[in-house]
């Protein structure tokens, strides 16, 4: 009997080793990468954390290349979105003049999300987001990410 149980425990650990991942939610990086930032990216090399903690992005106004990658890491205790907009502070889904799209979609609490900058838009453009759920209930209500 001792031998059977011994059987059972290495198939219950093999199974728990083969479904390990460390993906935590949101949209998937290219290349399939983790979704928990910092290393590199495969859009240019270079990833970036956005971290979303007490209703607020920080950094607020985030530098990046284009391309890149982005992670949004949700610290709070309630689920959120980084969602381009058109124009800062009008709370509509959008793109900036010259700028990109993108929604990571819902950040559940303690997960994150990536999105890719696109490569070829022009190096001094300010491409404002929003959560889509909060919109200017958050204390940085409008960031920005500003291409270099």
């Amino acid at each position: 009997m001792v031998s059977g149980r011994r059987g059972v425990l290495a198939i219950v650990s093999l199974v728990f080793i083969g479904c390990g991942s460390s993906y935590t939610g949101g949209t998937k990086p290219p290349g399939g990468g983790s979704g928990s930032g910092g290393g590199g990216g495969t859009d240019g090399g270079v990833t970036q954390t956005v971290t979303i903690k007490g209703f607020a992005d920080s950094p607020v106004n985030l530098s990046a290349p284009s391309p890149s990658t982005i992670t949004w890491q949700n610290q709070d205790s309630v689920v959120h979105t980084a969602t381009s907009q058109a124009t800062a502070g009008s709370y509509q889904p959008g793109a900036a003049t010259g700028g990109f799209r993108f929604d990571t979609g819902s950040i559940a609490p303690g997960a994150s999300a990536t999105i890719a900058v696109p490569a070829g838009l022009a190096s001094g453009t300010v491409q404002p987001y929003f959560c889509s759920i909060h919109k200017g209930a958050m204390m940085t209500p409008n960031p920005t990410i500003t291409i270099r």
